[in-house]
């Protein structure tokens, strides 16, 4: 269980780059796939903590909106950076 479980967490973490990478130069690319483990790593290593200290201040019910508010910003950034996207290649 634990070998498919790591498997799923590496293919999201490929799939997390692509929609932000797709449209950089190859040397471009390479880095920010050299640096992702390191970002992945890093929250694997510090969220853990981060949150439980969340949770002693603030109580467990209140992780729920903290995460929707992440999640949200995070989508929204998506969406922004879709549309600059279109619109550099509109103006090319």
């Amino acid at each position: 269980m634990e070998s498919a479980s790591a498997l799923s967490k590496m293919r999201i973490a490929e799939a997390a780059g692509l929609p932000i990478v797709k449209s950089w130069a190859a040397g471009h690319y390479v880095g920010f796939n050299s640096i992702l483990p390191l970002i992945i790593g890093a929250g694997f290593a510090l969220g853990p903590p981060v949150i439980g200290r969340y949770i002693e201040y603030a109580g467990v019910r209140a992780v729920w909106p903290l995460m929707a508010l992440i999640s949200g910003l995070s989508a929204l950034a998506l969406v922004l950076l879709y549309f600059v996207e279109e619109h550099r290649k509109n103006a090319i």
